[in-house]
């Protein structure tokens, strides 16, 4: 079960308490263990049951016991009371996930302890409202019964209960049929309840007064108004009993719940922290390669300007080269015309006079040195106009 479910509830209402359980579960908090049982010095098992057994570690205020004092003889409408109240508790605050059931017969009234006063229909009751109130799957499992043949009745009912089997209430004819008398039914026991009103808290006293020859005469010693204060004081310790185990856990719960929303609270605020410290750290980084972005993005700007200015006072200088080539172009254009201009004066100075041929030659010679004097004034103007016009780029 354990391998299937996480939280199982294990109820066991045999007249003994569940020791060996107890024990295996002890510091257990999946396996929530619940015994009401019999408690006397000499009943066994002794040293065990006690109701300050809570469980230990992780089991603790996962094992309730509820003792039943020797004095008090439980009848089904008390029994089913207490089991109500276990019931709706643990639904509430253990939701178990699967339900395991120990279904003694040991509390009959027809048992040879004659401890409690326990009926057929009582506990098949008692078994229909776990299933009904619980809603979980449910092992019903077998426990004491030392009457056989009103064992044997009880748990034929609880069966056809639990599997909504309508059977007859008379027992058929079979080879022990002479056991079951006198009344050959399911749902009656060997002693017959007599049939007076309950007095107390769900506790029907003259059961007290119908008992076994054995304790007829301790009965009869009890006056029956100190029979009910026992009765009323029982019950109302067995109620004491579970308020203060429902607060013990109710608290113990609260505690465990806040305890994880506490560590997860601060899991989450590390996990933050570490998240903002990491985010921090990339923001860094960011910026840091953001700034670095900038500065490659302005040197790159810079190289460009400079390459452009490079560029332009290349391109300024190649200008001002073709500025000056097509000068010295110019100038030997003039002066290739000059030399023209000689050889046609000489060609011509065979037939003019040699004094014409004089006058003309020294006044062609001035208008030439004019000329050259003008061109040079004009080209050293030209440089000196591109060389101020240059740009300069820092």
């Amino acid at each position: 079960l354990r391998d299937t479910f996480d939280k199982i509830l294990y109820i066991d209402i045999d007249l003994h308490h569940c020791d060996s359980i107890q024990e295996a579960y002890y510091n257990s908090n999946n396996v929530f263990v619940v015994s009401i049982h019999h408690k006397d010095i000499d009943f066994f098992p002794q040293n065990t049951g006690d109701k300050n057994k809570l469980g230990e570690k992780q089991g603790t205020f996962y094992n309730l016991n509820i003792p039943i004092h020797k004095n008090l003889k439980l009848t089904d409408d008390a029994f089913i009371n207490i089991l109500s109240k276990i019931i709706h508790r643990l639904n509430y605050y253990f939701q178990p996930e699967c339900i395991v059931v120990c279904a003694g017969c040991d509390g009959l009234q027809s048992d040879p302890f004659k401890k409690w006063n326990l009926s057929i229909n009582g506990i098949t009751r008692a078994i229909n409202m776990i299933i009904t109130e619980m809603d979980k799957p449910t092992i019903i499992l077998g426990g004491g019964g030392y009457n056989p043949y009103d064992t044997a009745k009880c748990w034929t009912s609880i069966l056809a209960n639990v599997c909504n089997i309508n059977i007859d209430n008379d027992i058929p004819y079979h080879e022990n049929y002479s056991k079951f008398k006198p009344h050959y039914q399911l749902n009656k026991m060997k002693m017959k309840l007599e049939d007076d009103d309950d007095v107390g808290v769900g506790i029907n006293h003259n059961h007290f007064l119908v008992q076994s020859p054995q304790h007829q005469h301790q009965i009869n010693m009890l006056d029956r108004k100190k029979q009910q204060k026992l009765n009323i004081h029982a019950m109302q310790m067995i109620y004491g009993h579970l308020n203060n185990f429902e607060r013990l856990f109710v608290e113990k719960v609260l505690k465990s719940n806040r305890n994880k929303h506490k560590n997860g609270y601060h899991q989450h605020s590390h996990h933050q922290i570490r998240q903002q410290q990491s985010n921090g750290t990339n923001t860094v980084k960011k910026n840091n390669m953001e700034i670095k972005d900038e500065d490659e993005e302005e040197n790159e700007d810079e190289d460009d300007d400079i390459d452009i200015a490079d560029k332009h006072i290349n391109d300024k200088s190649d200008n001002t080269d073709c500025d000056q080539e097509n000068n010295n172009d110019s100038n030997n254009k003039v002066e290739n015309d000059r030399n023209e201009d000689n050889d046609k004066e000489q060609n011509n100075e065979n037939d003019e006079p040699k004094t014409e041929k004089s006058a003309s030659l020294s006044s062609m010679n001035s208008n030439i040195t004019a000329k050259k004097a003008t061109n040079d004034d004009n080209s050293y103007n030209k440089i000196a106009a591109k060389e101020k016009k240059a740009p300069v780029i820092i």
